[in-house]
């Protein structure tokens, strides 16, 4: 293996914004979706929401929404700025929220509640360690302890909502906290989804390039490793960032019930689609 000489942080910045000002322009009108899913998201969100409500599901919606558009625009700049092979470490996400998304449309409070319940849960849990922790070691405690009693408090009042609606916290937890991915894709009819698009991503974020030249070559009795950015393959992640996130908008929409905007966010779809072929 050839050793190269080491970089610096100004070198890596300056490379990923050249790699970023070269490819963009290549790749038009593409990064230009993310105005109309930006404004999209806006809609979305310009509605009063909350999960204490009768429809706990559209705050959780409008949740996941406004998360999955920042993985996106996060893939989307990685992406140009020359490190596409990271981008599915977001985009993996974002179809995740489609997936909790689906499971909201069958489930709406009990989805949304568990999914809630989960969250605070692990939150108390990882609390409580660090805490038992803290106090076996002397260390301070700081306001570790009004902050669990706040995270204690939130997680019976989201049992206390649940019971309103005639489910056990517990058992909706276990069933929406965590979802099986692969059962609610084949429950709409979208196995393939699971097997292709979330393999794909999965695989990617984890141990493809294993088996894969994109990182590594070898030339001769040179083994060359690509450390720095390389934009070349920023084309597809990108699309895959926006026609994700462009999904991700339609099943929201539909979750709250705005027809518009689920009018609005399927063509929003389609233009994606047409640009990604």
């Amino acid at each position: 293996m050839r050793r190269e000489t080491a970089k610096n942080w100004t070198w890596f910045r300056d490379a990923g914004a050249e790699a970023l000002r070269v490819t963009e322009p290549t790749l038009r009108p593409l990064p230009d979706l993310l105005e109309q899913e930006d404004r999209l998201l806006i809609d979305l969100l310009h509605r009063p929401t909350s999960w204490t409500s009768g429809r706990p599901q559209d705050y959780v919606a409008c949740v996941l929404s406004a998360r999955a558009f920042r993985l996106c625009v996060a893939a989307v700049s990685i992406s140009l700025s020359g490190y596409p092979d990271a981008a599915p470490n977001l985009t993996r996400s974002i179809w995740e929220t489609c997936i909790r998304l689906l499971d909201l449309l069958d489930n709406p409070i009990a989805g949304a509640l568990g999914y809630l319940s989960k969250g605070a849960a692990d939150e108390i849990r990882s609390m409580k360690a660090e805490l038992k922790h803290l106090l076996a070691t002397g260390e301070p405690v700081g306001r570790l302890e009004t902050n669990l009693g706040r995270w204690e408090d939130y997680y019976s009042r989201l049992r206390d909502a649940a019971t309103s609606y005639g489910f056990d916290l517990l058992t909706i937890e276990r069933k929406h906290g965590s979802l099986n991915m692969r059962q609610v894709c084949a429950s709409h009819g979208a196995e393939k989804a699971y097997e292709v698009d979330y393999t794909f991503d999965s695989l990617f974020a984890h141990c493809h390039h294993a088996s894969m030249n994109g990182l590594i070559g070898d030339h001769g009795r040179a083994r060359l490793f690509l450390l720095g950015p390389d934009a070349g393959e920023a084309a597809g992640a990108v699309c895959d960032a926006i026609v994700r996130t462009a999904r991700v908008l339609v099943l929201a929409a539909t979750v709250v019930g705005d027809t518009d905007l689920v009018r609005r966010a399927e063509s929003l779809l389609l233009d994606a689609n047409k640009q990604s072929t």
